[in-house]
């Protein structure tokens, strides 16, 4: 233990490029002021040592920051903006492999088959999505088996524990609109009056 030392830290350009308005767009008092420059400070220091930083803090990121009750929140926030960001880059790269491999394969079909006759993509989208939600309404004509999600627990979580938790109930929305037989979902006790709700409520 004696021999070893201690590597010095590294530190880098910082990555965040871009500082927030100090108000948040008039969103913040006086009060708040002073500890957003704190954060904004210590954001700008975790950018210095390491990579794993998004490349874009939007205004609602930083609001979720400046709730984060403690340092490890905030970086715990930090790395979910960056795993987030990657993931969508991931899906980006997926959808134009699937567009191009689609391109390479429309001559074949279309020398196989007439021409389908012409159909507005945005009104066929449409259509698709009103079918989609009529068989969601059709369930609930029906009586399909009900699923009722206790919403008190948002404003409890974490910032990053809600924006998870969106998340996983934006997808579960998704796919019971989707299914062939949906079910019919009730979120319950879901308090309109906390900022954070409202904002998870938007997603």
């Amino acid at each position: 233990m004696r021999n070893q030392t201690i590597a010095p830290i590294q530190w880098d350009e910082p990555l965040l490029k871009v500082l927030p308005d100090r108000t948040l767009g008039g969103r913040l008092d006086s009060g708040q002021i002073q500890k957003f420059d704190s954060i904004v400070r210590e954001v700008k220091t975790i950018s210095m040592l390491t990579k794993y930083f998004p490349s874009r803090i939007t205004d609602e990121d930083w609001q979720i920051l400046l709730e984060c009750e403690t340092r490890k929140q905030r970086f715990d926030h930090i790395k979910f903006l960056r795993s987030r960001e990657l993931e969508k880059i991931k899906d980006l790269e997926k959808k134009r492999a699937k567009e191009k491999l689609e391109k390479l394969q429309k001559p074949r079909a279309l020398s196989d088959n007439p021409p389908p006759l012409y159909y507005p993509a945005t009104k066929l989208v449409k259509d698709q999505r009103r079918h989609q939600w009529y068989k969601v309404a059709l369930a609930y004509l029906c009586n399909a088996p009900r699923i009722v999600i206790d919403c008190r627990f948002l404003p409890l979580l974490s910032p990053r524990g809600a924006e998870l938790t969106a998340v996983q109930l934006n997808y579960l929305i998704s796919e019971n609109r989707d299914s062939k037989t949906p079910w019919q979902v009730y979120f319950a006790n879901f308090d309109l009056s906390s900022k954070r709700v409202q904002r998870l409520q938007q997603k």
